[in-house]
């Protein structure tokens, strides 16, 4: 037992060190964001399940967790997506200190050429569903052998929540420009809200609006072996797992756009589940539960978008002329920069420690700290870049007849992509959770009813900061 309390001190020393507060590195400018799987939150897969699984040992035991989740951190994830580490940016045709992103890139044309707005977005997650975890019992075949499986069925919808204010020479219509702008009006935009969602423009859009998308995330499978200790004062789960991809591939039409699962990226890994009785009175007992689970996804093919090391950030709005047909005139660069990609998402490692306690009265409660990392991924181009494209360094105004002159045009070459623009970095979280519930039987079968919440926080605008509910019935049969 010393040595195990020691174990145990270590670790939570190894916990409270992570949770202080570091030095905020501020990640911007970034074209994709994948938030955390729901299949890969402890807390909604393993919170009052493993003792009771342990304890009742049943042939078939069917927990399902309901749940609703919601972001709390708009600021930091405005940041995340717009460049310079801000919040919101300005844009203007006369470029000054001020100025984070030029007019012309988006093709803004104002009435006299002195278009500007301020444009911000307050990024909003929300999700809710069901977790079904099943857990059935191999011992008639061999002894202390068990299976899982967990299989979230969600709802998630994404809302940039785009507005654009402060407008300065701008026009209400095409019908208000210059003749000479009308007769370009299918390459032009009056602000950046439309801009944005141009219809030259087919990836990286920004919609003002909810995006939805459900289904069945990932399946992870689990095979494992249990072992009790004579007394019962420690009981142990080592166990193979493998992760089913059953989501969707992400959609790069839109920036934030909703990711239910991994991105159908295979997975496998390993675990350990360990249960240590800390009091066993006629009145309560209390015991630590340590839950630890790896996986490596192996690669996989996505769609991203991603900017130039040579033009910066956001630089895949800049205009583009395809060189090989000059009649379709200019476009934005986002078209030919979203590409096919190798995508690794490599580790992600999950560790939860908490406590439980069970009183005479069947009254039961939990309590508990979730640890979530997630190695930053490898993108790599599946094929080169085009080279028939043509960057242009005076992109598209009103004032121009025609494209600009042959020499001041660049081909896109392959070595300037900046990979790292579509690339999510690593994530380290932190979740706090509490839950109470009642234990009886239905029909002599055991059963749980509990209900809960939690906060999630990083120190990091890589992650979504988010609370939520959750109400959890454990059945066996």
């Amino acid at each position: 037992m010393k040595i195990t309390n020691r174990v145990h001190s270590r670790i939570i020393t190894i916990m409270l060190l992570l949770i202080c507060p570091t030095a905020n590195a501020i990640t911007s400018g970034k074209t994709f964001f994948k938030p955390r799987a729901t299949g890969q939150d402890a807390v909604l897969t393993q919170a009052m399940n493993i003792a009771f699984v342990n304890q009742e040992d049943p042939c078939l035991a069917i927990d399902t967790t309901t749940f609703y989740q919601q972001s709390t951190n708009a600021d930091d994830l405005a940041r995340y997506f717009f460049p310079n580490c801000k919040s919101e940016i300005i844009i203007k045709e006369q470029v000054d200190s001020q100025t984070d992103v030029w007019a012309g890139w988006l093709g803004i044309s104002g009435l006299t050429g002195n278009f500007a707005s301020t444009v911000a977005i307050r990024p909003r997650h929300r999700s809710f569903g069901t977790v079904v975890h099943l857990h059935k019992n191999l011992s008639h075949s061999v002894k202390n052998m068990w299976m899982s499986a967990t299989m979230p069925f969600v709802q998630v919808e994404h809302d940039l929540n785009l507005t654009e204010c402060c407008r300065q020479d701008a026009a209400l219509s095409f019908d208000q420009l210059p003749v000479q702008a009308q007769l370009c009006a299918a390459e032009s935009s009056l602000n950046a809200c439309q801009a944005f969602r141009h219809p030259l423009l087919r990836y990286a859009k920004m919609k003002n609006g909810v995006q939805k998308l459900a289904g069945l995330a990932d399946i992870t499978f689990n095979l494992g072996y249990t072992y009790e200790h004579e007394q019962k004062k420690c009981i142990a789960r080592l166990y193979g797992s493998f992760i089913a991809p059953m989501g969707y591939k992400p959609n790069p039409e839109y920036a934030f756009a909703p990711i239910i699962g991994n991105g159908r990226h295979f997975g496998f890994g390993a675990g350990a589940d360990l249960e240590f009785e800390l009091s066993h009175t006629d009145h309560h007992r209390a015991s630590l539960i340590s839950h630890f689970t790896y996986h490596y996804l192996l690669r996989g093919v996505e769609k991203r978008t991603f900017d130039l090391t040579s033009r910066g950030p956001w630089s895949r709005y800049v205009s583009v002329l395809d060189n090989n047909n000059k009649a379709i005139g200019f476009q934005f660069a986002a078209n030919f920069l979203t590409q096919e990609m190798f995508i690794t998402p490599k580790s992600v490692i999950n560790y939860m420690l908490s406590l439980r306690g069970t009183t005479r009265s069947s009254f039961r409660y939990e309590m508990g700290y979730n640890m979530y990392y997630r190695a930053e991924e490898d993108v790599r181009l599946r094929n080169p870049l085009p080279t028939n494209i043509l960057l242009t360094d005076i992109p598209f105004t009103i004032a121009q007849d025609s494209g600009p002159a042959p020499d001041t045009n660049t081909p896109l070459n392959t070595c300037d992509a900046d990979l790292r623009s579509a690339t999510h970095p690593t994530i380290l979280s932190h979740q706090f959770y509490m839950a109470t519930g009642f234990a009886g039987t239905i029909h002599h079968n055991p059963c749980e009813m509990s209900v809960g919440g939690s906060y999630e926080f990083a120190h990091k605008n890589v992650s979504i900061d988010k609370w939520g509910l959750f109400f959890k019935i454990n059945l066996a049969i």
